[in-house]
C-alpha cells in the first residue's frame, strides 16, 4: 500500500517491509512502501497464544506481531445487535448514528471499539469521551501498523454499556496527531494516527428471535492474498437459521492514494470459502476513509445444524498483482439464531425456540448461574399419539418442549446455583401436559409462576387454532434444575388449563399446604391405591388473568379438580353441598374408583380421599398431588414413606 507525501514535499523517503522468519523490519522516517510479498510468510510473534479459531491458509500474508482474534463477548437473548463506526483520521473526533432499536428494545451491551497507531503505548491513545462522558479503554491487541509511519496499531475496547443510545453518539477527545481534518494523502502524518471507531449495541427484544451474538476482537494486520480467517464457534443452529457478521476492520482504502489511481484494491469478504462482497473494506467510514464498519446478511450461507461460521477478509487488487492494500482486522461480530447454545460461565443467556420467525418457548438464564461453559439445548419433540412427556420439560398435546443444560466436558447434567425462568406459549389447540419438577435427588421443588417476557406469544398459529389477540404467558422459577434430571411433564394438572375465547392460558401451581397425606398401593391386591390428604388452599385473590380476582370457593361458579398420581378428576362445583360453613362432596352410591370424599370449608381447609388404579411398585413411593379451584391451581410432591404416611416436598 502506498501512503503519498505532498507533491512538494522533500521528505519523500519509502521503506521496504520486509517478512522474514515472522519478523517486521523497519527502515524508513515518513510512510511505508508498497508492500509486495515475494516469499512465504508466516504468523509468529506476540499473541494471546494457540487459537484454533483464527488462522491464515497457507501463505496468507500476517503481516509481523499480532495478536488473533478471540471470543471475547458472548450473550444468548431475543434480540439482536447493530453496529456502526465512523472514520476519524486527523479528526480525533466524529459521530456515530445507531439505528432506532425496535419498539420495547433494551440495551443489554454496548461497546466501543477504536484503533490508533504510535511509536509507543501511552495512557493518551486510551482516553476519550463518548457523548460528553469520559471512558478509557482496555487494550485488546498490538499489531504492526497497515503500511504507515508508526512502529505499531493499538486495538481498544470501552464498554459504554449505559451511555449508548440509538441515533447520534458523539465522540470526542480522542488521540490524534492532527485535528483538522487533513486529507491523510497530502498532510504530513503526525503521530498519533488515529483510524477510526465502531459501536457495537446488542439489545434484548421480546418480539425477536432467540440468537447467540459472539464478538471476536483482537489485532492482526494483514497484505495480499490469500485471505485470513476467524471461526465462531459453540452452538447450534436450528432451522432456517438467520445469521449477521460485522467485519470491524482498519485502514482500508479504494486506491493507492486514496484518491482515483490505478491499480484499484479489490479487497474481498467470505464465509467460509464463498466470496460474499468484493471491492469492499475501502474506508468507507462514513467520516474520513481508513476504517469500515462492513455488516453482511449470511443467513443463506449458514446451514440449519451448523454448529460453526468461518468468515474471513483478503487484500487484494483489480489484477490479483501487488501493490496491496494493507488491512487491520480489529474485531468481527456474529449473530445467529440458535438450538443450542454455549452459555459461558457466570454469563447471562436466554435461549428460544422460535416459530413463525418469533420465540415461543424457551429458557432465561441469569449472570451467575453456571460455573462452567454449559451447553444449553432447547427444542420441541414430537410425540406419537398417546405418548407423554414424561421425560421432557413441557408439554403440549401431541408435542413436549425439552430444555437440558450439559457440561460438555463431561457430558452431565449442569447444575445451576441460580433460579431460571421457563417459558411456553400456548393456545386452545394444544392445551397444557405438564406437571412437576425433580431436583437432583427426585423430590418435587414447588413453581413459581412469574413472567415470560422474552417470549412473544401474539399472532402465532399451532395446528388449526388461531389466535386473534395476544396469548398471556407465564413461566416458572426453578431451583437446583436439571441434576440429574430435567423437569420432567406428566400428565396434565399442576400448571392447569384456562379456557379463554379461542386461547389457552396456563399458570404454575402454587405449592399447596398440607397438614397431612397417605397412600396405600394395592390395597388388598385390588388393583387400587388408596389415598387420603389434608391440608389449605390459598383462598386468595387471583392477582394475574385471565380471572384475575377471582377468590374463595362458589360452588355455582368454580368446579374442582383433583389429581393424584396419574388420576385426575374435575367434580361440578354445584356437586358439593354447604353444611356449617364448609361444601362437602360424596361420591354417588357404588362408586370405587376416584375422589370418595371431600370437604372445602371457607377458610381454605380441605381433606379428601379416594380410590385410584393402582401405578404399580411398593411403599415407598412419590405421587404428585394437585387441587384446582375454578382457576387458581395449587400443588405438591408427596413423598411416601414404608408406613405409608407422606409429607411435601419443599
Amino acid at each position: 500500500m502506498r501512503r503519498f507525501l505532498p507533491a512538494d514535499s522533500n521528505a519523500r523517503v519509502l521503506c521496504a517491509l520486509s517478512l522474514v522468519a515472522g519478523l517486521t523490519a523497519v527502515g524508513c522516517s515518513e510512510r511505508r512502501a508498497p508492500v509486495e510479498p515475494g516469499g512465504p510468510s508466516v504468523s509468529l510473534g506476540v499473541n494471546r497464544g494457540s487459537n484454533e479459531n483464527m488462522r491464515g491458509p497457507m501463505n496468507a500474508t500476517i503481516v509481523g506481531s499480532h495478536v488473533d482474534l478471540a471470543d471475547a463477548f458472548r450473550i444468548s437473548l431475543t434480540g439482536d445487535y447493530v453496529a456502526a463506526g465512523v472514520g476519524m483520521r486527523n479528526m480525533g473526533s466524529g459521530t456515530i448514528s445507531i439505528p432506532t432499536l425496535p419498539s420495547g428494545s433494551t440495551i443489554k451491551k454496548a461497546f466501543l471499539y477504536w484503533s490508533v497507531m504510535d511509536n509507543a503505548s501511552s495512557d493518551a491513545l486510551t482516553k476519550g469521551t463518548f457523548n460528553n462522558n469520559p471512558i478509557t479503554g482496555s487494550l485488546i491487541g498490538t499489531a504492526a501498523p497497515p503500511c504507515w509511519t508508526a512502529t505499531q496499531i493499538f486495538n481498544f475496547r470501552a464498554e459504554v454499556t449505559s451511555l449508548a443510545q440509538s441515533g447520534e453518539n458523539t465522540l470526542a477527545g480522542f488521540a490524534s496527531g492532527l485535528t483538522d481534518g487533513s486529507n491523510p494523502w497530502t498532510s504530513i502524518p503526525t503521530l498519533p494516527l488515529f483510524e477510526g471507531a465502531s459501536l457495537v449495541v446488542i439489545f434484548s427484544h421480546p418480539g425477536s428471535p432467540g440468537k447467540v451474538i459472539i464478538i471476536r476482537e483482537g489485532a492482526v494486520t494483514t497484505v495480499g492474498p490469500p485471505r485470513i480467517e476467524t471461526t465462531f464457534s459453540g452452538f447450534t443452529t436450528g432451522a432456517s437459521p438467520l445469521a449477521t457478521t460485522t467485519f470491524i476492520v482498519a485502514d482500508g482504502q479504494h486506491t493507492l492514494s486514496g484518491l482515483d489511481d490505478n491499480p484499484g484494491f479489490n479487497n474481498r469478504i467470505f464465509v467460509g470459502a464463498t466470496e460474499i462482497a468484493n471491492h469492499t473494506l475501502k474506508g468507507d467510514g462514513p467520516g474520513t476513509q481508513l476504517w469500515d464498519t462492513k455488516e453482511s446478511d449470511i443467513s443463506s450461507n449458514v446451514l440449519s445444524g451448523a454448529t460453526s461460521v468461518t468468515v474471513g477478509i483478503e487484500s487484494n487488487t483489480d489484477n490479483s498483482s501487488p501493490p496491496y492494500d494493507c488491512l487491520t482486522w480489529v474485531a468481527q461480530v456474529l449473530s445467529v439464531s440458535v438450538q443450542s447454545t454455549v452459555v459461558p460461565a457466570e454469563q447471562p443467556a436466554t435461549v428460544t425456540v422460535t416459530e413463525g420467525g418469533k420465540p415461543v418457548a424457551g429458557v432465561d438464564i441469569p449472570a451467575g448461574t453456571f460455573i462452567q461453559d454449559v451447553t444449553v439445548t432447547v427444542h420441541f419433540v414430537d410425540l406419537a399419539a398417546g405418548q407423554r412427556c414424561h421425560d421432557f420439560l413441557l408439554g403440549q398435546i401431541g408435542r413436549c418442549l425439552e430444555i437440558t443444560a450439559v457440561d460438555p466436558t463431561t457430558g452431565g447434567k449442569a447444575t445451576l446455583r441460580n433460579p431460571v425462568t421457563v417459558g411456553l406459549c400456548l393456545d386452545v389447540a394444544r392445551p397444557l401436559d405438564v406437571f412437576k419438577f425433580e431436583d437432583r435427588q427426585g423430590n418435587v421443588v414447588a413453581l413459581e409462576q412469574t413472567a415470560a417476557a422474552f417470549l412473544d406469544c401474539s399472532g402465532f398459529t399451532f395446528g388449526s387454532a388461531e389466535s386473534s389477540s395476544p396469548l398471556n404467558r407465564f413461566a416458572t422459577r426453578l431451583w437446583r434444575w436439571l441434576e440429574p434430571k430435567p423437569l420432567m411433564a406428566a400428565h396434565t394438572g399442576f400448571g392447569g388449563i384456562v379456557p379463554g375465547p379461542k386461547l389457552s392460558f396456563f399458570t404454575w401451581a402454587e405449592p399447596i399446604q398440607t397438614s397431612f397425606a397417605g397412600l396405600s398401593v394395592n390395597v388388598r391386591r385390588s388393583g387400587k391405591d388408596a389415598f387420603a390428604v389434608g391440608g389449605t388452599f390459598n383462598m386468595g385473590a387471583k392477582d394475574f388473568p385471565p380471572n384475575q380476582g377471582e377468590q374463595g370457593f362458589v360452588p355455582a361458579d368454580h368446579d374442582v379438580t383433583l389429581g393424584f398420581g396419574k388420576y385426575f378428576q374435575t367434580i361440578p362445583g354445584r356437586s358439593f353441598k354447604p353444611r356449617s360453613g364448609r361444601f362437602v362432596y360424596t361420591a354417588p352410591p357404588g362408586t370405587t374408583t376416584g375422589v370418595l370424599a371431600m370437604e372445602i370449608r371457607s377458610d381454605g381447609g380441605f381433606t379428601t380421599s379416594g380410590a385410584v388404579v393402582t401405578e404399580g411398585g411398593t411403599l415407598p413411593a412419590f405421587r404428585p398431588f394437585s387441587l384446582q379451584i375454578g382457576h387458581r391451581t395449587q400443588g405438591a410432591g408427596l413423598k411416601c414413606g414404608s408406613d405409608g404416611k407422606c409429607v411435601r416436598q419443599h
